[in-house]
């Protein structure tokens, strides 16, 4: 297969090296990936041309995007926190000062029926904030204001046992 007819590539790739190639850099490739290399291979597939003329820009990120308003719900808050990791990061204030988060993921947790959304929880060495939602967020780094990145883990020991609320 020649790719250099369609200018895509000065370089002939045989689809087994790419796809070689593929998964020893993620070894989570789907099935509907393989078939797509394997169609492009036999050509049973072609890339399509962009039509430069009906293209369109992505609205620029403004820093008010970043950050987070805990009364969303945890799937929305989980998706803007991975949206900006690792860069420029999603943000929230603790006791004034700005705190990156980081590393997200969802956890299911009953006991959160007392606390606000926003509401630092330590459970089992774990940094948990409450949602608006059944489920928390459970950050694995941040960055406060004019620090490095520290682990979850870091945060918490520097924390006092009193009640903290994300703003």
């Amino acid at each position: 297969m020649n790719l250099n007819k369609n200018n895509y590539s000065k370089e002939i790739i045989p689809a087994t090296s790419l796809l070689l190639s593929i998964s020893n850099a993620d070894n989570n490739i789907e099935a509907s990936e393989v078939k797509v290399i394997k169609d492009i291979q036999s050509n049973k597939s072609s890339p399509i041309i962009q039509d430069e003329s009906k293209k369109t820009l992505a609205p620029k990120i403004q820093k008010e995007q970043h950050k987070i308003d805990w009364n969303q719900s945890a799937d929305q808050i989980h998706n803007q926190i991975r949206a900006f990791d690792p860069f420029p990061g999603a943000y929230s204030f603790l006791n004034g000062k700005r705190i990156k988060l980081f590393k997200s993921s969802e956890y299911d947790c009953n006991e959160n029926n007392l606390k606000q959304p926003g509401e630092i929880i330590i459970k089992d060495k774990l940094l948990l904030i409450k949602t608006n939602t059944k489920k928390m967020i459970n950050i694995g780094m941040v960055q406060l204001e004019g620090k490095n990145k520290i682990s979850s883990s870091d945060f918490i020991k520097s924390l006092e046992n009193k009640k903290h609320l994300l703003e």
